[in-house]
């Protein structure tokens, strides 16, 4: 088990800078761009919908009745 480790070493080592302190940033920015992308992943990868103005219209004017009063907001 310890050449696995020697050998794993040595690929990081080629990899990620020698100083401790840029080490430690390269891993920050690694997780940092890991989480953007999970982010980006969770939020915009859906469908989507209909774009332009018409799939607008049709999200606005969804909870509007043929009598012009949202069930939502009646006084």
């Amino acid at each position: 088990m310890a050449e696995r480790k020697g050998c794993t070493a040595r690929l990081l080592s080629g990899l990620l800078p020698a100083h401790p302190l840029a080490r430690d940033i390269a891993i920050i920015l690694v997780i940092k761009v890991a989480a953007i992308v999970v982010i980006w992943w969770a939020f915009f990868s859906g469908g989507g919908g209909e774009p332009g103005a018409v799939g607008v219209a049709d999200k606005l004017l969804s909870g509007v009745s043929e009598s012009g009063i949202s069930p939502h907001n009646r006084s």
